[in-house]
Order: structure tokens, then C-alpha cells, then sequence
């Protein structure tokens, strides 16, 4: 399967405590009147809403990825399941 050009998206499955600093920091600039525009508007205009889409699901499972061999190395284990409805994409099962 040939990939698609997708935006970088910023990717930091930290977990630290800077995250909810940063959420709170959103939710303040949203109730200052900050105008919503819509998606499509602030596209670059070679990208289409199928492209952002592709590049969101790919930063997610990066992370996804990341998190997990995280996990695996922390409790010394060589396998993982992983099960549910986003386990069945098979990108994801590719990327593990």
C-alpha cells in the first residue's frame, strides 16, 4: 500500500503534566471570542479534509506505537494484543 504526503503533526505521548496545562490554556483562548472558522478554510489549498484525515490517523498511531513499545519494555514483555475496534485496522497492525 503506497502512502499518502500527510501533514507532521506534533507528536508527544508524554504523559506528563504540561498537558493539562497546555488544555487549560485552550479552553481560556476560546472563551475570549475567538472566532471559529471552518476546517476547510484553513487548509492549505493542496490539501484536502482526506489528507488531514490520513495525517491525524497516522500521528495517532505513531503514538499508539511509541506508547505501546513503551509499555512492553517497561514490563519486559516480547508480545502485545491488542483488540477492540481500532485494533482491527490493519495500518495499525503493520505499524506493530
Amino acid at each position: 500500500m503506497e502512502l499518502l504526503p500527510h501533514l507532521k503533526l506534533p507528536n508527544s505521548p508524554t504523559g506528563e503534566e504540561g498537558e493539562d496545562e497546555e488544555l487549560e490554556r485552550r479552553k481560556r483562548k476560546k472563551g475570549k471570542g475567538v472566532q471559529r472558522e471552518k476546517l476547510k478554510d484553513k487548509l492549505p489549498q493542496n490539501l484536502t479534509l482526506a489528507d488531514l484525515c490520513f495525517s491525524l490517523q497516522e500521528t495517532i498511531f505513531a503514538m499508539l506505537v511509541e506508547v505501546t513499545e513503551r509499555a512492553m519494555s517497561h514490563c519486559s514483555s516480547r508480545e502485545v494484543i491488542v483488540v477492540g475496534g481500532v485494533g482491527c485496522n490493519e495500518r495499525l497492525q503493520r505499524m506493530l
